[in-house]
């Protein structure tokens, strides 16, 4: 018997949440499908101009006024001397001599005639049996390497 009355207390509460939730969507205005939306009234206009006024204004005003997300343009930028753009001369360690694919380790990587470092500052030109030619790929000067050894 107790169990048969709980299951009608249950089911009484869960009508009356149910007619609760229904009561509370009759409140609001149904549109048909495809209708156009209402225009807001003048208190929704003040909303609305609020918060667009809200999003367009910055979050933290900065001390010096600079936008931090702004890349710098040509005349900001600090202008570099020509002594910070000389690279230091790449080290040549091995050839290994091949006359079909001659291959040279610079700087520790692997390369042949015609690759780009893996920086791309340099292309190897041409791989000779005692040296190596690359042309740097910013100033376009060649400079012929040694091999380590021969030093």
């Amino acid at each position: 018997m107790k169990v048969e009355n709980g299951m009608l207390v249950i089911s009484i509460l869960s009508l009356l949440i149910c007619a609760l939730f229904w009561y509370r969507l009759s409140q609001f205005d149904k549109l048909p499908v495809g209708a156009p939306a209402p225009l807001p009234s003048s208190s929704q206009e003040e909303e609305v101009t609020l918060e667009k006024e809200i999003e367009t204004s910055a979050a933290i005003e900065l001390p010096s006024g600079r936008d931090v997300f702004r890349l710098p343009q040509q005349e900001d930028r600090p202008k570099t001397s020509p002594a910070s753009t000389i690279q230091p001369t790449p080290t040549l360690s091995t050839i290994c001599w091949d006359k079909k694919t001659p291959l040279a380790i610079i700087d520790g990587q692997i390369l042949a005639e015609g690759d780009l470092d893996s920086k791309s500052q340099y292309r190897v030109e041409l791989i000779m049996p005692d040296k190596a030619k690359i042309k740097f790929l910013n100033t376009g000067k060649s400079v012929w390497l040694l091999s380590s050894v021969e030093k």
